[in-house]
């Protein structure tokens, strides 16, 4: 009798630094492919890929006792970059650790921000993409559903769902380190995902007015800016836009810099609040080198909850 082996391969942001970890984030445009080809590789019976802004996870169903080397080949070949000869620690789990790390990732304890709820429909998200592909069958269906489950269950029973806090909330505090008065600043948003509606909703809160938006769907913006009350513009003109935002927001699945320095090379008088939430990043890093921009990456979201998540690591156990 064949007995099949839940597996995954995880580099995320405990293990290695964002610069490498871009390297091998998945998209909308790639995702399809990529779950294709890996569910092509011998031995694979299921497979799903969560790729979020701070991790890369392939979890797969197998006949084989360790298919590691598969998983980072795919990855390798599928991204044109080595794994093995990079310094990047990765983790390979099997059985019930592999288990256990799906329900941990759910319930938000080995998330960046310590609780975060965002993880549960980036989640269902890949299994629906997944799903959709005919790569999961009956082992993951009901390792997910199972890991859902977990993640109700800890968040309501614990302290963590009380602790829950996005990262669009914590750029709003880094904000007002910045500004006197938020409510006489503009900002520009790039990208029209669950993020940028979070973060509009801060602005929102702080009697924020003016808000610019920009997709490379024009249609998505103007519908996220018919809910908001904001104000959609071409995905061209944003650089445009860059003279009158104070507060920048960016989150998009680009593969390339949306802005760099040189973008900025016209302003000279204001300063200007950024986070660049997206994997592989929007913004050129060097644009924070700029005096009066302060740029804020995943890499310093991930500086500040380094420290406070052993106390909840046993809550599932």
């Amino acid at each position: 009798v064949e007995v099949k082996m839940i597996s995954v391969l995880t580099i995320n942001h405990n293990n290695s630094e964002m610069s490498f970890l871009e390297k091998f984030s998945f998209n909308k445009d790639n995702l399809q492919e990529a779950l294709l080809s890996l569910k092509n590789i011998g031995g694979i019976d299921e497979c799903m890929i969560l790729s979020t802004c701070n991790r890369v996870e392939l979890y797969v169903s197998s006949d084989k006792k360790d298919i590691s080397f598969s998983l980072i080949e795919f990855l390798s070949k599928f991204h044109s970059t080595n794994i093995e000869k990079s310094p990047v620690i990765y983790q390979y789990l099997t059985a019930s650790d592999a288990v256990y790390h799906l329900f941990k990732v759910a319930s938000g304890i080995d998330s960046m921000i310590l609780g975060e709820p965002q993880i549960i429909n980036q989640i269902k998200e890949s299994y629906s993409k997944a799903n959709e592909c005919n790569t999961v069958g009956p082992i993951l269906h009901r390792l997910i559903q199972m890991s859902l489950r977990v993640a109700k269950k800890v968040r309501s029973e614990t302290a963590i769902g009380s602790r829950s806090e996005s990262i669009s909330n914590i750029a709003m505090r880094f904000s007002k380190k910045i500004f006197d008065n938020l409510s006489e600043k503009k900002a520009l948003i790039i990208g029209t995902g669950e993020m940028s509606q979070l973060f509009i909703d801060n602005l929102i809160s702080e009697n924020i007015n003016e808000v610019y938006v920009a997709s490379r769907d024009i249609k998505n913006a103007i519908n996220f800016c018919d809910k908001y009350n904001a104000k959609p513009i071409l995905f061209e003109d944003i650089r445009k836009y860059l003279r009158l935002a104070d507060i920048i927001f960016t989150s998009t699945g680009s593969n390339e810099f949306i802005l760099k320095k040189s973008d900025f090379d016209d302003i000279k008088s204001k300063d200007i609040f950024i986070v660049d939430i997206a994997l592989p990043r929007d913004i050129d890093p060097r644009v924070g080198d700029l005096d009066f921009c302060y740029l804020y990456d995943l890499d310093d979201f991930k500086n500040l909850s380094i420290n406070n998540k052993n106390a909840y690591s046993t809550s599932i156990k």
